[in-house]
């Protein structure tokens, strides 16, 4: 199982490499175990819309926002 949360600084193309190497590594972990491996790729997008993705809060040293 491999996944992406989404977000705005991950390249798309990274996103697609996590897609496309799942099967491989699917099919190589099926062989070195001998058991029936499904790749599965999940993108936790459920709970976010694009303006909690939009926003990066860091404290500062005065413990503000």
């Amino acid at each position: 199982v491999t996944g992406q949360q989404p977000n705005l600084l991950a390249s798309p193309l990274y996103i697609l490499l996590k897609a496309l190497a799942d099967p491989a590594v699917a099919r190589a972990a099926s062989q070195a175990t001998g058991r029936r491996v499904i790749p599965v790729f999940w993108v936790a997008s459920d709970d976010h819309d694009f303006t909690e993705l939009r926003q990066c809060w860091m404290r500062a040293r005065r413990r503000e926002p």
